[in-house]
């Protein structure tokens, strides 16, 4: 579902505002309809591609998303969600918005969902939207911001609230936005959002009825897979995530909706092997696509048209290593591990004061610059964003252990995550099982040392299929500290691994064709650095060493990024209406 929000604070926005309205549509590459339209006094909503809205005498209700209610029943329209008093035991990912009589608004989402928002406000004009595409329609002049470009060519993800237009931002998990007398407000929450000390206390004392209480909802949670009708084909790798996702599954209703599991990568590759073992035991039926050369696959034939879909669908939130540029609706499901907050993303490290924390996150962060190659003055925008996130956290009383995961699940999972499940659920069927409050809250709340050593993971597929815990995983393990938590003995599998020959690049085709090819870019970046977009960002003595020697793995994902972001700025120079167009000619890059 998309939507555009407008409050008119002046009558000089009349006249354009069907105008943006219809551009606003033509933003969006899902060739659907207008589902619903609400109109009070100067207020508007369009609401395109779902979501069934409901009229009262005390105004207008929308609900749109995936939730069950307490009796594990799933929510499945507006009238239903607003049946349900107790709104705190509703599990899954939606969003809910309320227009009273008199034009005040209020939005409610899930803290962990995938219905991004962005909002934008001038001295004429409210708008609030399911995409900054949608909002940049109501601006005088598009330009890109700086401070979104900085942090995707670090981080690959946007580590602040901005958005790829300026003006345009964000709404973060710890925020809530609500219209009141023509005025947005954007209420700051507190950073400890997933911080329950119910929770806490019971893992402590009853480790048992702790994961149990888990297990239940999140069982509870996979039934919402019924309300779709058809097959599964589901993808498996060699993880932990989608190996406890098919266990879920197969120990619920669902199961005989899955016909095939398949993998991508060759024969040879861990994840396949991997998938392969479960779906002989299991006997399922079982394939697996070979993506690894960038020559031979016709995904990669027209790779500017590819990363054009991609930015309209994604609008720079994803970077187009993880290319997604399909935009047909189907009536199919795709379900996926999708998670974020599930483990301890500082991995073995344990910090005991804030100067270890920080001298951690600094690293983990490249100390700002992943590409060693922006400009100094931005290099130090992301420090002191860095510096700030742990000051909060350790002014607001959070755990020092708990900052490196609550800040992925603020950025990667808030933006990386949630466009990703937008997107796929406007195609198709795609319930991120994992990724909502419930689940991001059990694994938060057990503690650092937890999600380190995956017991989470460990004690679901103990108790959906425990089977699935000793087969071999591609190049993972069950942590030997594990047994120390659990009080058992894990019998450990020799894990699958790629021979070692292969090179990073070779694993994923489209890093393949970066590696290519990627002098011409370095051609294209020299000969156009004099325009001062480029040279506003990226220097070039710096940017030439990068791209001169052997890219790491860690380069990939921002240069991408870089890539996409040419891709636009070249677009937007030439069109500033920036409409979606499946015919578009994009002049090469790369």
């Amino acid at each position: 579902m998309d939507f555009l929000l407008t409050v008119l604070k002046s009558e000089k926005q009349i006249s354009r505002l069907r105008e943006c309205a219809e551009n606003a549509k033509r933003t969006i590459p899902f060739q659907y309809n207008i589902n619903d339209y609400y109109q009070n006094k100067n207020l508007r909503l369009w609401v395109w591609g779902g979501g069934e809205g409901y009229r009262c005498r005390n105004g207008y209700h929308l609900y749109h998303g995936y939730a069950i209610n307490s009796n594990g029943n799933p929510i499945k329209n507006t009238e239903e969600y607003i049946k349900n008093k107790n709104k705190r035991d509703i599990l899954g990912s939606y969003l809910y918005i309320e227009i009273c009589e008199n034009n005040e608004v209020n939005i409610v989402t899930t803290k962990i969902n995938i219905s991004p928002i962005y909002y934008y406000e001038d001295n004429n004009i409210i708008a609030i939207s399911s995409s900054p595409l949608i909002s940049s329609t109501l601006l005088e002049e598009r330009q890109l911001s700086t401070d979104f470009i900085r942090a995707i060519l670090t981080y690959s993800v946007c580590f602040n609230n901005s958005s790829i237009f300026r003006k345009i931002n964000k709404l973060m998990p710890n925020e809530e936005i609500r219209i009141r007398n023509e005025k947005l407000q954007i209420q700051d929450c507190r950073l400890d959002f997933l911080y329950d000390s119910h929770l806490q206390s019971l893992y402590t004392n009853n480790r048992k009825k702790y994961w149990n209480e888990c297990f239940d909802l999140l069982t509870m949670y996979t039934g919402i897979i019924n309300l779709f009708s058809g097959d599964i084909r589901f993808p498996l790798s060699g993880g932990k995530d989608s190996r406890l996702l098919l266990a879920l599954i197969l120990n619920s209703e669902a199961k005989n909706k899955i016909t095939e599991i398949y993998t991508n990568g060759p024969d040879f590759s861990p994840e396949v092997l991997s998938a392969k073992n479960i779906a002989n035991y299991y006997k399922l039926k079982y394939s697996n696509i070979d993506n690894s050369s960038s020559i031979s696959e016709s995904i990669y034939d027209g790779i500017y048209s590819k990363i054009y879909n991609h930015f309209f669908l994604t609008y720079a939130e994803l970077s187009p290593m993880d290319l997604m540029f399909r935009y047909n609706i189907s009536k199919s499901i795709y379900l996926s591990g999708q998670e974020s907050g599930l483990r301890n993303i500082a991995g073995r490290n344990f910090f005991k004061d804030e100067r270890e924390l920080t001298s951690w996150m600094y690293r983990h962060l490249a100390n700002g610059d992943m590409l060693n190659s922006l400009n100094f003055e931005l290099v130090e925008k992301n420090r002191i964003e860095i510096q700030e996130f742990i000051n909060k956290c350790i002014n607001e009383g959070i755990d020092i252990n708990q900052i490196p995961t609550l800040h992925r699940v603020m950025y990667r999972g808030s933006r990386w995550v949630s466009t990703l499940g937008k997107v796929l659920n406007v195609i198709q069927f795609s319930p991120f099982l994992f990724f909502n409050d419930v689940v991001v809250k059990y694994t938060y709340n057990a503690g650092s040392k937890s999600r380190t050593y995956e017991e989470f993971h460990y004690e679901m597929l103990k108790r959906s299929s425990y089977a699935m815990i000793e087969f071999p995983f591609s190049e993972q393990i069950w942590p030997k500290e594990l047994e120390s938590i659990t009080g058992e003995k894990i019998n450990q599998s020799i894990p699958y691994r790629w021979p070692e020959h292969i090179k990073f690049q070779q694993k994923r085709g489209i890093n393949n064709l970066l590696s290519d090819r990627k002098e011409i870019l370095l051609k294209y970046l020299n000969d156009n650095y004099q325009n001062n977009f480029i040279s506003g960002i990226l220097d070039i003595d710096k940017i030439n060493t990068l791209l001169s020697n052997e890219l790491l793995m860690g380069h990939y994902q921002p240069l991408w990024q870089l890539i996409q972001v040419l891709l636009v700025k070249q677009i937007l120079d030439k069109d500033n209406l920036f409409r979606f167009d499946k015919n578009k000619k994009i002049a090469p890059i790369f």
